[in-house]
């Protein structure tokens, strides 16, 4: 399974999200995700991935699709 894949799983188990999600869905413009499911995500990523996300870095330019999530998670400091 790849990092994606993964991320793609997380989120749907996360945030009880029941339709398809590929890696250019995008989640807070469309209106699946709001701001307490990002806060949920948040941690859960931090937490799946062992990184630390800075609050600043995330909009819906770098926190909407699992793509631009996963860019944000690989440039991410270690937790």
């Amino acid at each position: 399974m790849t990092d994606v894949d993964q991320l793609i799983d997380l989120i749907r188990t996360e945030l009880h999200i029941d339709m398809p999600v590929d890696e250019q869905t995008p989640l807070l413009t469309s209106g699946i995700v709001d701001s307490f499911g990002v806060v949920t995500l948040l941690g859960a990523i931090e937490d799946q991935f062992g990184v630390l996300l800075d609050d600043s870095e995330l909009s819906a330019e770098t926190f909407d699709t699992p793509e631009q999530i996963l860019r944000l998670i690989e440039a991410a400091e270690p937790a």
